[in-house]
């Protein structure tokens, strides 16, 4: 799949996320997966398309319940995203609110409320105390 399209990727990328829609998780994470290493090697690892991708792998993977491979996936993603983007970015904050859901899933509460604590203070600092995604994290911290 080296030096496919974008637009090719692209409509690989929304094929895996309508399957994903549907409950066929496995299925989507091999799709998703397909797309990830043909925009690897396309884009690179670093860009923000096939950040995207592993994010979408680790959605899926959640979904099929297995959180302690989500939450590598999910970190994996934040940390690429945290050197190449700044700090506030709002895929940086979307990928930690992502790792702290995971660890939630696996009952480690303290480090979720932790996690979810740091978001919402940097979505609170970036998008304002009354923002979705702001409100979000403060139910996230609830839930913990």
């Amino acid at each position: 799949m080296y030096g496919m399209h974008p637009d090719i990727l692209a409509s690989l990328n929304n094929v895996a996320s309508a399957v994903h829609c549907q409950g066929n998780y496995a299925e989507a994470e091999m799709l998703h997966q397909q797309c990830w290493e043909a925009r690897k090697d396309t884009l690179g690892e670093m860009h923000p398309d096939t950040l995207d991708c592993l994010n979408s792998i680790a959605l899926a993977v959640c979904g099929r319940g297995n959180y302690a491979e989500a939450e590598m996936l999910h970190r994996q993603c934040w940390e690429v995203r945290k050197k190449t983007m700044c700090d506030m970015h709002p895929d940086i904050l979307a990928s930690l609110n992502n790792v702290a859901s995971a660890v939630h899933c696996q009952g480690n509460y303290a480090e979720a409320e932790m996690l979810h604590r740091q978001c919402w203070e940097a979505r609170k600092n970036t998008l304002g105390e009354m923002h979705p995604d702001t409100l979000d994290c403060l139910n996230n911290i609830a839930s913990a």
